[in-house]
């Protein structure tokens, strides 16, 4: 079985650079025309569920990808807020990414003695994060990562009870960082993924291997 977790496509507040978390941004101009040139591109896979978190960006890129696709059954878009983004308090729509990004690696040098430059493990790097919100009202790494797996096996158990062999999952950056390595521990590791990015997992019975996809 094959599951390809896709982020979502350029958003309104992506493109000023601002954190952005539950605030529901939809996709701008950029984003929309994003989204269909990714769907095109991926248009020979037959995917046969689809699913995405409740924000908005979520769920138009989900529509968008499938829209572009040949298969002659397009199935509808299944919401399950176990794959929306993580809520990032007082940051959302204050703070710009560089802000977050530069507070939360000063705090990983400063508390975790990870210098600079150095790659930061998933679970370290949420918590550096969690520091930066002054009013500490952060959604915690550990709740982000329970209902974030929780929902991905959801959606393989429905796959197997269903026998569908492709299913795309479309979600966001930190969740996707989140929820990783939780399925495979060796794909804690630096990787970027831009605005429709996709992470293949191929899940066998007892295993789970994740692989950057590149279309």
């Amino acid at each position: 079985m094959h599951i390809y977790i896709m982020r979502h496509s350029k958003t309104v507040l992506n493109s000023k650079n601002l954190v952005q978390g539950s605030s529901d941004s939809p996709l701008d101009e950029e984003g929309i025309h994003l989204a269909h040139e990714a769907g095109f591109k991926l248009k020979d896979l037959d995917f046969q569920m689809v699913y995405a978190g409740n924000l908005k960006r979520q769920i138009q890129t989900a529509e968008i990808i499938i829209s572009e696709n040949s298969s002659e059954s397009k199935p509808e878009v299944i919401i399950d807020r176990g794959f929306d983004e993580m809520h990032f308090g007082s940051l959302e729509s204050n703070w710009t990414n560089t802000k977050m990004d530069t507070t939360a690696k000063a705090n990983a040098e400063k508390y975790y003695g990870i210098p600079q430059g150095q790659h930061i493990p998933a679970k370290t790097l949420i918590k550096c994060m969690e520091m930066t919100d002054p009013l500490h009202q952060m959604e915690p790494y550990e709740k982000v990562a329970e209902r974030s797996l929780a929902a991905f096996n959801r959606v393989r158990n429905e796959a197997i009870k269903q026998g569908k062999d492709n299913v795309l999952i479309v979600t966001s950056g930190i969740t996707i960082r989140v929820l990783t390595p939780l399925l495979d521990p060796s794909f804690d590791k630096p990787f970027v993924l831009g605005n429709c990015g996709m992470i293949l997992a191929n899940c066998s019975d007892d295993s789970i291997n994740l692989e950057l996809y590149n279309y």
